[in-house]
């Protein structure tokens, strides 16, 4: 009998006093939060803080999470790990008004969108699940996910960035078999990180993540820890074993087909890339008509009632990436134009932006339902000479918070 809990029970202290002392020297150590704006996207998750799993299964409580991290400073030292329970509530945001988000798109339009099928796309999908794509980085992390049920979140973006735009597989299947595999495995978080990597929810990702990317893991220590067919391959190749030179790979003992697998895509990335872009660009060719983009190209999307305050039943642009826009532009292997950098690190801080402006409207109606804020043609509630205006005294209001204001509102929320 195959015992495939093995690696994950070694991998985690699965108790209460696990987590309060992992989020302990998190919050203390200078290799935790200290250093995680300038750390956090190395494969390796040297500086993350691995709660993920205990906040998911309770053994952590996101309230007392909440205020470690008021004591720490948190939001000094690393503005993004700030973000992090700002995003969590987003996520169960969006789980709520669209329930299906798991499966179907969010952007009803990429529903139409015709992906890869047929027995070499389903040898694809079995090689990305078991870590045999020949892609080391792709690779080390899908064996990670396999034997410990967690990967870091930059790998995590390889990974899904590599089924979808480089496989042109469906988002949907690398979302269920992550939450086959996660311990930390959240529909609602899950299903908007898979939505973003498909292009399909509130937000796109408008980057992407090179495969054979060296900035996530640039001494290829990580690599080596889990594919350790690789151990003896200089870091100068082991992002790409199959640019190495004969020698290299028989002094490495190093035999692809054989003690490695060759990669199981072998067109240049633009060229792969471009398969999912034309595929997305002709779900979209009927948006206008459709009365699914606007007059810029942008993605508009019936917002559900109750949603929000200034959008409910009514369609909203969303962030729509220009590629996609400009039906006969360019296609790089990045997603971006070829005079800028390749995408590598990533912050992803650029996440997310429209499901916040949706989510801060429907905090301000929530608020509004409680009598705790006025929203009267925009002026502060009372009638006479209050602290915040007196009669005729107008506040002016925002469609969009500041992180800092939302953050604000969802302790309120939580509280």
């Amino acid at each position: 009998v195959v015992d495939w809990g093995a690696g994950i029970r070694c991998a985690w202290d699965i108790s209460e006093s696990g987590a309060l002392s992992l989020l302990t020297a998190f919050l203390s150590s200078s290799t935790g939060l200290a250093a995680y704006e300038a750390a956090r996207s190395y494969a390796d998750g040297r500086s993350v803080s691995h709660l993920s799993p205990y906040l998911h299964w309770g053994q952590l409580s996101v309230r007392l999470m909440w205020q470690r991290m008021k004591i720490a400073k948190a939001q000094s030292l690393s503005k993004t790990f700030h973000r992090r329970l700002v995003w969590r509530d987003l996520a169960y945001w969006q789980l709520h008004h669209w329930p299906t988000m798991a499966a179907q798109p969010i952007r009803t339009l990429y529903r139409d969108v015709e992906w890869s099928s047929g027995p070499e796309a389903a040898q694809h999908l079995a090689a990305w699940k078991q870590g045999r794509t020949g892609f080391p980085l792709v690779d080390a992390g899908m064996r990670e996910l396999w034997s410990t049920g967690w990967m870091q979140q930059s790998v995590r973006m390889v990974v899904a960035a590599f089924l979808t735009e480089y496989l042109h597989l469906p988002w949907a299947e690398g979302a269920a078999w992550f939450h086959d595999c996660l311990v930390d495995a959240d529909l609602a978080i899950n299903s908007m990180m898979w939505q973003s990597a498909g292009k399909s929810g509130l937000d796109q990702w408008n980057f992407t993540m090179l495969p054979t990317s060296k900035s996530q893991d640039p001494t290829g220590a990580y690599i080596k820890r889990w594919v350790p067919e690789l151990t003896q391959l200089p870091a100068t190749y082991i992002h790409a074993p199959w640019e190495a030179p004969a020698a290299a790979l028989a002094a490495a003992g190093v035999v692809l087909g054989e003690t490695y697998p060759h990669r199981i895509v072998t067109r240049e990335l633009s060229e792969l890339r471009a398969v999912n872009v034309r595929a997305i660009r002709a779900a979209r060719t009927s948006a206008a008509a459709a009365g699914l983009a606007d007059g810029r190209g942008y993605d508009l999307l019936v917002v559900p009632q109750g949603c929000t305050l200034k959008h409910d039943g009514t369609k909203t642009a969303l962030f729509t990436k220009q590629e996609y826009r400009q039906l006969d532009g360019p296609i790089t292997a990045t997603g971006r134009p070829s005079g800028l950098a390749a995408a590598s690190m990533v912050d992803e801080g650029e996440e997310a932006e429209d499901g916040e402006a949706l989510l801060t409207d429907w905090q301000k109606k929530k608020k509004e339902k409680n009598g705790k804020v006025a929203m009267s043609g925009g002026s502060s509630s009372g009638g006479g000479a209050g602290k915040r205006g007196g009669s005729g005294g107008k506040q002016q209001q925002r469609s969009r918070a500041t992180f800092r204001e939302l953050q604000r509102r969802t302790v309120d929320a939580i509280s």
